[in-house]
């Protein structure tokens, strides 16, 4: 029994090993079998070990991409917290600018009610005295006119009364004094009494002219400070709200410079946050050998976000400079090998092969998390000596790649 299943597996590997040796030398029946079944069990532990290094690899780079959503995420976080506390340090300081604008507006206003209060009380107690003064003023005009009225009507009374007297006193004597005599002595008396009375009315003009020129003089001085007041006044008012003009527009530069920063710097962390879109996808447009060492061009694109792969080369370049994902799968023929590697700049990131032991076709993936600089070239190059890969309607030949985190230069 074991004799048949090594004779089925012998004829069913024979066309595979036929390629890694030409000729191999009969001695025996059993010896040949050995010796195939000596090569089944190395090309089983070399796949085993092929196995378990894409396993290996396979963690890894889970456990990359993990620790990157983590940081990715944890970035995230940070940058959402900086935004949130940006935010609330601006809303914080918007109401402290409003307050103190608030605060200064109403200082401002109180200030102006008090100096317009203050020159209400100053202009209605200057008006006060002013109207007090020349009450005294007037009133001692009176006084003095009806003093000097008095004073003159009593002169004139006495001095009526004396010429009277006197009159009589003559007449009574003179009785002997001849009517012409009279008559000159009543003329005498007549223009005494009128020089007399002239005098006095030059005296009460020479008065009123006095006074007139007093109180002329008196308002002329009050209303020169008066203007000198209200020059002061207006003075001290033009300086206050210059000063407050002055404050109020350092203080609304000051808040504009702030806005303006901060907008700058929440604009650079929105830059920060947004990852731009890289991304592309590319299938073979048919299967065939790829011989070693030869660039395998996947002609058909099926996305190209960021224009960074070319379908005549075959070449992604990056337009960024970041950390990509770039994974390949391929479709090795019937009872054939296949091998290929993923290279940056000539240096290889990621290695697979495969060989296909029967009629059914598998795909294969590999896949690979690299740093690239912006301009640097990634592409896939075959490394088995002839590669012969199936491309058919459910089993695609394909090469990706896509941004996963942006590296600022």
């Amino acid at each position: 029994m074991w004799n048949l299943v090594l004779c089925g597996l012998s004829g069913i590997l024979l066309g595979v090993f036929f390629s890694f040796q030409r000729s191999s030398p009969i001695c025996s029946k059993f010896d040949y079998d050995d010796k195939l079944l000596e090569r089944v069990i190395r090309n089983d532990i070399l796949l085993k070990d092929a196995l378990e290094k894409i396993t290996e690899t396979k963690a890894k780079v889970e456990e990359t991409l993990a620790r990157i959503a983590e940081d990715h995420a944890q970035a995230k976080v940070k940058i959402n917290d900086a935004i949130n506390t940006l935010y609330v340090k601006s809303k914080d300081l918007d109401d402290k600018v409003e307050s103190f604008i608030n605060s200064e507006t109403r200082n401002v206003y109180v200030t102006v009610q008090e100096m317009k209060a203050n020159l209400k009380s100053l202009v209605s107690q200057t008006d006060n005295e002013l109207k007090a003064k020349t009450r005294q003023i007037d009133e001692k005009v009176e006084d003095f006119i009806d003093s000097a009225s008095q004073a003159v009507h009593r002169n004139v009374t006495d001095l009526s009364s004396a010429v009277r007297l006197l009159v009589e006193r003559t007449a009574s004597e003179l009785d002997f004094i001849t009517e012409k005599k009279r008559k000159d002595l009543d003329d005498m008396v007549e223009s005494f009494v009128k020089s007399v009375t002239r005098n006095v009315s030059v005296t009460v003009e020479e008065m009123k002219a006095n006074l007139t020129s007093l109180v002329s003089e008196t308002d002329n001085e009050l209303k020169a400070k008066t203007r000198h007041i209200d020059e002061k006044v207006e003075g001290f008012i033009d300086s206050a709200s210059q000063a407050v003009h002055r404050n109020v527009t350092d203080l609304s530069s000051a808040v504009h410079l702030l806005v303006q920063r901060t907008a700058s710097e929440l604009d650079i962390i929105k830059a920060q946050r947004v990852v731009p879109l890289v991304n592309f996808q590319a299938v073979l447009h048919e299967g065939n050998p790829q011989p070693s060492n030869n660039n395998v061009v996947f002609k058909n694109v099926m996305a190209n976000d960021g224009r960074g792969y070319d379908p005549k080369t075959g070449k992604f370049t990056a337009p960024v400079a970041g950390v990509y994902i770039f994974t390949v799968q391929y479709c090795p023929y019937d009872y054939s090998e296949a091998g290929f590697e993923i290279v940056q700049e000539e240096e290889s990131l990621q290695r697979s092969s495969h060989v296909s032991w029967g009629r059914s076709t598998v795909c294969v993936n590999m896949q690979v998390v690299a740093k690239v600089e912006q301009g640097a070239k990634v592409w896939v190059r075959a490394t088995a000596r002839n590669s012969t890969i199936l491309q058919e309607k459910f089993r695609w030949n394909t090469f990706a790649g896509l941004l996963i985190h942006a590296i600022e230069n």
